[in-house]
């Protein structure tokens, strides 16, 4: 019997320290680009709020929580078929967790906007700003997880204060409305999030990456 509950045990341990962060796209960061200034636009699309979200999922070795956070206002800027400009702010504040019982979800939400991660007091709302817009080219570099993907997207991401740029693969299709789509990759400590970051605080610790999930809907 006690061998039984021995392997049970090592089986069970074995399935949750291989938690990993969602297998996605992993967006490249690097020092702010330079955004151009007065770019000329023949059309601009209005972000829909309502029907625009962000999405994320933390990793640690014994599990996972996943939640969304809302856009409060953003633009699209357009010209000879392509997004040329864009920028979209996004409301720290409205940080949910959606994974749990509405209890811990609240406490845990209430973790994430405190000083330990990412100080919604001092720093309400984080800001995406596209620097450029490039055509996805088939067989240059790595091929990305996302389906359909059609532009790698540029852009200055500015969380808690610190800007880092951001490019990672997305499906983009413009019509009377643009619906864009991405998911990929950070390492949260790029921004000074470093809280149980360092891998010897055992299952305590939390994983570098977040996933990130973009569904944009403008008009």
């Amino acid at each position: 019997m006690r061998i039984l509950i021995f392997i049970a045990i090592s089986v069970l341990f074995s399935f949750s320290s291989c938690v990993q962060a969602p297998k996605s796209d992993t967006a490249t960061i690097s020092d702010p680009k330079e955004v151009r200034q007065n770019i000329p636009e023949s059309k601009t699309y209005n972000i829909e709020t309502n029907k625009s979200l962000v999405t994320w999922i933390g990793t640690k070795p014994t599990g996972r929580h996943n939640g969304s956070l809302n856009i409060i206002k953003g633009r699209l800027g357009y010209k000879d078929g392509n997004i040329t400009s864009g920028k979209f702010d996004i409301d720290m504040g409205s940080l949910k967790v959606l994974d749990m019982d509405e209890e811990n979800n609240n406490n845990l939400a209430g973790h994430l906007m405190s000083e330990d991660f990412f100080k919604v007091k001092q720093f309400p709302k984080s800001t995406f700003v596209i620097t450029s817009t490039e055509p996805y080219k088939e067989g240059v570099g790595e091929k990305p997880l996302l389906k359909d993907v059609t532009h790698t997207v540029t852009g200055n991401l500015t969380m808690l204060g610190k800007t880092m740029s951001i490019s990672f693969p997305a499906k983009i299709v413009i019509g009377d409305k643009v619906k864009a789509e991405a998911n990929f990759n950070i390492d949260r400590t790029n921004w000074g999030i470093s809280y149980n970051s360092d891998k010897s605080l055992g299952d305590k610790f939390i994983r570098h990456d977040v996933n990130i999930g973009l569904n944009i809907v403008a008009e």
